[in-house]
Order: C-alpha cells, then sequence, then structure tokens
C-alpha cells in the first residue's frame, strides 16, 4: 500500500485512511493500520527516535508531558498484534509531506527515566522497539520457537487465548529476537491447532512439508499483508488453494469475511 522511500503529502493519507492529523501516533477508526510519524518537531516535545542499529527503530511513545502512560496510541502500539493492526512508519520532511520509512514489527519497549517534557520537566519516557518486517523473514525452528510458546501460553483455546500484551521491558539489542519468535510462535500455535487440516475447506493438508509435517499456510484475516508479527485469533491454517482463493479469486472479500467469522467462533475472545 505504500512504498519504502516514497513521498507522500499527510493530509492524503489521512483523507484516504483517516485517523488523527497532529499527533505522531496515527489510529485510523476501523482499519487495519496504526501510522507513526517521526520527525519534525519531536524533539522539542520531549521526543527521541532514531535506528538504534540496522533494523531496530526506536520510536518514542505519545504524551508531551507528565510521565507516559500506556492508554491511547502508546496501548495501540503495545497491543498491535492482539488487535489485528499492522504499524507503518513515516518520517516527516517538511512542508506537510512525510516519507515511507517501512512496516515495522512491535519488537518490545523500555521506560526511560530522567527525561524533559515539552515544558523541560522530567518524566519516564516510553521508547517503542520496532523491527523492520523484513528482518524477521526466515523459517521458523522448534528450538527457536518452543521456549516462546511455552512463555506465552502454548496451550491454545477458547479459554486461554495466546496474548500478546505483555508489560516486560526489553532492550532493542533483543528487539528483533522477540519480535521474530513471536511471528514463529503465531504460526506453530495456529499450525497446531489445525492438526493437518485446513480451517477454510477442511479438507487434510495436500501433501507433506520437506520436514514431514503436513503442509499449509498461516493467513491473516485482517490484514493486507501475510508476513510479521501476530496473533493467532486473526491468523487462520489456509491449503494452498484456499490461500490463493482468498488473495486472488473474484469472491476474495466474501471468502476472507468468511474465514474471518469461523475464526471468531473458534476464538470467542477475539473483538
Amino acid at each position: 500500500m505504500f512504498k519504502v522511500g516514497q513521498i507522500y503529502l499527510r493530509r492524503e493519507i489521512h483523507q484516504m485512511y483517516g485517523g488523527q492529523h497532529q499527533t505522531g501516533i496515527c489510529t485510523p477508526a476501523d482499519q487495519p493500520y496504526i501510522f507513526l510519524f517521526t520527525g519534525g518537531y519531536g524533539e522539542k516535545r520531549g521526543y527521541v527516535d532514531g535506528w538504534t542499529d540496522e533494523e531496530t527503530f526506536s520510536y518514542s511513545g505519545h504524551g508531551q508531558s507528565g510521565d507516559m502512560k500506556f492508554q491511547r496510541g502508546n496501548a495501540a502500539v503495545r497491543d498491535n498484534a492482539a488487535n489485528g493492526k499492522d504499524l507503518h512508519l513515516f518520517e516527516t520532511i517538511g512542508g506537510g509531506r512525510v516519507k515511507y520509512v517501512g512496516q515495522m514489527v512491535y519488537g518490545g519497549y523500555r521506560v526511560v527515566p530522567d527525561q524533559p517534557d515539552a515544558n523541560e520537566v522530567l518524566r519516564n519516557v516510553i521508547q517503542f522497539h520496532l523491527v523492520e518486517l523484513s528482518a524477521l523473514q526466515g523459517a521458523a525452528t522448534e528450538d527457536d520457537v518452543v521456549p516462546m510458546i511455552r512463555e506465552m501460553r502454548s496451550e491454545y483455546s477458547a479459554g486461554e487465548i495466546f496474548d500478546t500484551r505483555e508489560d516486560e521491558e526489553t532492550s532493542h539489542r533483543i528487539a528483533r529476537l522477540l519480535a521474530k519468535n513471536r511471528a514463529d510462535a503465531t504460526k506453530h500455535t495456529v499450525l497446531n491447532r489445525a492438526n493437518g487440516r485446513c480451517e477454510g475447506c477442511g479438507a487434510p493438508a495436500p501433501f507433506l512439508s520437506k520436514g514431514g509435517e503436513p503442509y499449509l499456510e498461516p493467513h491473516h484475516v485482517r490484514r493486507l499483508t501475510d508476513g510479521g508479527a501476530d496473533d493467532p485469533r486473526w491468523v487462520i491454517a489456509l491449503c494452498p488453494n484456499c490461500h490463493r482463493r482468498v488473495h486472488k479469486s473474484l469472491d476474495s472479500e466474501l471468502f476472507n469475511a468468511q474465514l474471518k467469522a469461523r475464526l471468531a467462533s473458534m476464538t470467542p475472545k477475539m473483538k
């Protein structure tokens, strides 16, 4: 939907998708996106953003004065996976223009004490760790994934939802590993839930993978993309035929709505 490095007028983004025009964390209603804007006059308002390495970006939370808290935009970023939202980062370059940095994945946060706010009063600042989606590509291995699943509720059922809403502080050094493990754990958990049968048509997986497992593909029912960290309440396991149908067929939107309803019936806590 956006091209990395391309310049956009911010007002045109809002005209198309909605959302708040003046805040750094934009949460359009009824859209599966959160838009994050960095740069501009942020430093004068107590925000300090920047790359901590080539793939991880430190992004200041919302709140110009007083301690930052997990409410409104800050809660939306932390809970983006559980709520089925994609994170898109833009750099403000002046004149109402923004440059698209890329799609990001939440990799935890830390609280930085004694930072000045817009009134030069010291306060606690939330620094989110955002990882480039492209950094998470690669096959999951059980050795990598199983410890994360145990930590994040391995038993997936209606009564015990896989929960990504964590308050644990992380550093940028482990943000990429945490984000990748969450993405891999989601895939692993969804495929275990499917138990070798397509959750779209109900047919058995059409073949076995090279690892000897029934081959199914995760599909994100509330997203345009099928990559990055997510949550099993928004991901369904499909055979290749159903997966192509939901992306390429004439009735793709109707079929995706049916998959969303089917997934909701399996996970009644989903909102």
